[in-house]
């Protein structure tokens, strides 16, 4: 008689080919989607991060002509190149106007509008194209006498 030990089968130690298979196979159905959404969350992370900066360069431009407009009364358009530099977006060009024309709803020399347009200029040729997001604001100026005192320093 064969004693027990004997009978009893050898205990595995390693894994199959068969079932590495599976496993690889389990986990590269699960891991390429989610690497897909990782890429896609970092593309509209920096989209958004690049429409916030463009944002905050249009309202900072907005600010500077508004002040001069206040001060001097110059209706002119000025293109800002790489007003973001410092800030880590070169890329990022504005475009301002100012204009007191009845056309664009100012008054001659009493109500000037302000208008400013941020975008990516994306293919560096400076203008604006169809497929560069651009973020615009306004707003209308008061041609004060108090504000053409102030700005002289009277």
């Amino acid at each position: 008689m064969k004693s027990q030990q004997a009978q009893r089968r050898p205990v595995r130690q390693g894994t199959t080919l068969l079932e590495l298979v599976a496993a690889s196979t389990v986990i590269a159905v699960t891991l390429v989607p989610a690497l897909r959404i990782m890429r896609d969350s970092l593309r509209v992370s920096r989209q958004l991060e690049v429409r916030e900066a463009m944002a905050t360069i249009a309202m900072s431009v907005l600010e500077q002509e508004s002040a001069g407009v206040s001060g001097r009364w110059i209706m002119q358009t000025r293109t800002h190149r790489q007003p973001g530099r410092d800030s880590g977006y070169p890329s990022v060009v504005a475009v301002s106007t100012t204009t007191d024309s009845v056309a664009t709803g100012g008054i001659p020399g009493s109500l000037a509008v302000v208008r400013v347009t941020a975008f990516e200029d994306t293919n560096r040729t400076g203008s604006l194209d169809n497929n560069e997001p651009s973020i615009t604001f306004a707003t209308k100026i008061a041609g004060l006498t108090s504000y053409r005192f102030e700005a002289q320093g009277s």
